[in-house]
């Protein structure tokens, strides 16, 4: 039991008491009051459930993560006087169902015909996030009685990564993308790091600048590069972009070098979806797509996928996910040696080769910066 119902059973009864004790008729025009004054609130609230409505419009907005949302709620009251309190229960939820917040605002307008109230949230976690008014409570004055309401439709956020500071300059150590030896058209020049192919020193370059560098070339066909990555099924929120962060990267950073990659990711009814992204715009609005599909997700449900397919003429595959080395050597089978692996955790004690960069959640430019020059 509540506080006002409480309060008011308690006045109800004390007026009673006066009215049979003392029969005059000032203790009867209180004991009428009394019981008068919760109909009258009853009524108002019935008012005012009738003449309020709030529209929450379907609508699709994409930000970068760290920035904030702004979700206008449209409230409109043709009995123009507030007769009865109103709260609206606001929840966000991200694609697997997680509730990431329920907030609960109050109507605080006395007289209003037409209102917007604007819902701001920082957005934290990149992925697909929806918000929705789960119900309108309507309560009287006296918060004696109350009603609910279910109001339909949702604003949907797509939460893009931020590109890691630096990005465009980035060179891999000591992995497939440094040790290319099949060179097509010259893409640049770069400062030589350990693990380049001398081979290719520009030596007009490095007689300049006394310093050594080296050509950089487009790779031949870009379909021989495959980028993939998986999120855990509700993944805390660190790792989720950490997975993000670390993709976005790497997508840019194929298509400065190479001209462009294959993108491919495990739908729903259980088809592997291939996308061939060139530009930096085609890598955005697929990640968007990726956002909105649906899809089967799992620690490796990407990556098995990708396998089953059976395609073997692959030059380089680079796999971003949060599984161990083991699980992936597991499945990847004999395609592992075609892999460089970016592993979302903590660094494991038996590692295979070179070719396996492990990221810290909590500091992914700190842990890229270990072997990437950013």
């Amino acid at each position: 039991m509540t506080w006002p119902r409480l309060i008011y059973i308690l006045t109800f009864f004390f007026t009673a008491c006066l009215y049979f004790l003392y029969d005059q008729y000032e203790a009867f025009l209180l004991f009428a009051l009394t019981c008068s004054i919760p109909v009258l609130s009853w009524v108002l609230l019935c008012m005012e459930k009738k003449f309020i409505t709030i529209d929450f419009d379907n609508e699709l907005a994409t930000v970068v993560c760290g920035e904030d949302i702004h979700v206008p709620i449209k409230i409109k009251n043709r009995f123009y006087v507030s007769a009865a309190d109103i709260s609206i229960r606001i929840l966000e939820k991200e694609k697997s169902g997680k509730i990431l917040e329920d907030t609960l605002f109050f109507i605080n307008s006395f007289i209003y015909s037409t209102n917007t109230m604007v819902y701001t949230y920082h957005m934290t976690c990149c992925g697909r996030m929806e918000i929705y008014i789960d119900s309108v409570i309507f309560q009287d004055l006296l918060h004696l009685f109350s009603y609910k309401r279910k109001v339909p439709g949702s604003y949907v956020v797509l939460v893009m990564p931020q590109l890691l500071q630096g990005t465009d300059d980035i060179n891999v150590c000591g992995t497939v993308l440094a040790a290319t030896g099949t060179a097509g058209e010259l893409a640049g020049i770069k400062l030589y790091r350990p693990g380049d192919n001398s081979r290719y020193i520009h030596w007009k370059a490095s007689a300049a600048h006394d310093d050594v560098y080296m050509r950089e070339f487009y790779a031949q066909q870009e379909a021989d590069i495959v980028l993939l990555f998986d999120i855990p099924f509700q993944a805390d929120e660190k790792v989720c972009n950490a997975v993000y962060e670390v993709f976005y990267a790497v997508g840019v950073r194929l298509i400065s070098l190479y001209g462009g990659f294959v993108f491919s990711y495990r739908q729903e009814n259980d088809v592997l979806y291939t996308k061939h992204i060139h530009y930096r715009a085609d890598l955005d609005q697929q990640l968007t797509a990726y956002m909105c599909a649906d899809r089967m997700e799992g620690t490796l449900s990407n990556l098995h996928r990708f396998v089953e397919s059976g395609r073997k003429n692959y030059r380089c595959i680079f796999y971003i996910s949060a599984a161990s080395e083991n699980e992936i050597m597991d499945i990847s089978g004999d395609l592992y040696s075609l892999m460089t692996l970016f592993i979302v955790g903590n660094r494991e004690s038996n590692v295979y080769g070179d070719k396996v960069i492990y990221i810290d959640p909590a500091n992914v430019a700190g842990s890229l910066a270990e072997v990437w020059h950013i």
